[in-house]
């Protein structure tokens, strides 16, 4: 007797420890988490997207069948088999990260979300969302089964998420459009996690320096105009070593190496020509997700 009230004396102990403010007070809920695959997809998921918000969901209701089927809704027929599922989500927005002038006016928006039950492994069916790209990039195999397990279909009212949308249009047979709208470009994020909001700004910090790079200093501007012509030295270890110089000075000389491949000097314009895709943001150079990433 003596040992077990030991143990509940102790793992009352431990509670009280473990819960801030006075004894009594519920713990304050943790905030919402992100893993590091996941943070490490939101930059392509960013540039996909035509408008990336933070929201809060108001309602959440089935979509009946209309006279065809959703092309998103028909990919997850043929992908999982079974009926898949469209909704349609409405939310309130609190932040737009991404979109045009109309989009940064709107104070709520209305989107589609398709999803489909799989089976993961020994457990019950689970319900994800259903996202093209999602499923189709990088090394098939690790890809899905990341999909699976990572965009399980939450949305509920009252809830948070940081979402990734795409317009969507829908034609009859006729070619003519019957329907339009927002769909899901990318599983949505719940709780809105900072990290996840600070790697969208980042990703658009570094497209609006790539878009529109900050003007560089008289002394800057000559520097890097003798590393370009650099690039046309008759030394091939000059040449080098200017075109790594040229690498670690990033996105702000984009306008000197498009001039650069204008060069009448072919070893010029061809070094040019690669500093450029080097300095380029990784999230622009339409490369396909490597296995690690998709891990």
């Amino acid at each position: 007797m003596r040992a077990a009230s030991r143990s509940l004396a102790l793992l009352g102990a431990a509670a009280l420890l473990a819960a801030p403010g006075r004894a009594g007070e519920p713990a304050a809920a943790e905030p919402p988490q992100v893993d590091d695959a996941r943070l490490r997809e939101l930059p392509a998921a960013t540039v996909r997207a035509g408008l990336v918000a933070v929201v809060k969901v108001s309602a959440v209701a089935a979509v009946k069948a209309g006279a065809g089927e959703d092309p998103d809704a028909a990919y997850a027929r043929s992908m999982f088999q079974g009926e898949p599922v469209v909704r349609e989500v409405s939310a309130g927005i609190e932040e737009v990260l991404k979109g045009d002038k109309d989009a940064k006016a709107m104070k709520a928006v209305t989107f589609r979300a398709v999803t489909a039950k799989v089976k993961i492994g020994k457990g019950p069916f689970t319900e994800i969302v259903v996202v093209k790209d999602w499923y189709a990039g990088g090394d098939y195999g690790l890809r899905r089964a990341r999909a699976l397990v990572s965009a399980r279909f939450t949305m509920a009212p009252d809830r948070k998420y940081l979402v990734f949308l795409a317009p969507f249009e829908h034609k009859d047979m006729a070619g003519k459009a019957v329907e339009r709208g927002w769909a899901l470009a990318d599983p949505p994020v719940e709780g809105a996690p900072e990290p996840a909001v600070a790697a969208v700004k980042g990703t658009l910090q570094q497209i609006a320096d790539w878009e529109k790079p900050p003007k560089l200093a008289p002394e800057a501007e000559a520097a890097v105009q003798r590393l370009i012509a650099g690039l046309g030295s008759t030394d091939f270890k000059a040449r080098e070593a200017a075109s790594q110089a040229l690498i670690a000075k990033g996105p702000a000389i984009r306008p000197y190496l498009e001039a650069a491949r204008a060069s009448p000097d072919p070893e010029v314009r061809q070094r040019a020509e690669t500093v450029l895709g080097e300095v380029k943001p990784a999230v622009l150079r339409n490369r396909a997700p490597q296995p690690e990433e998709a891990d």
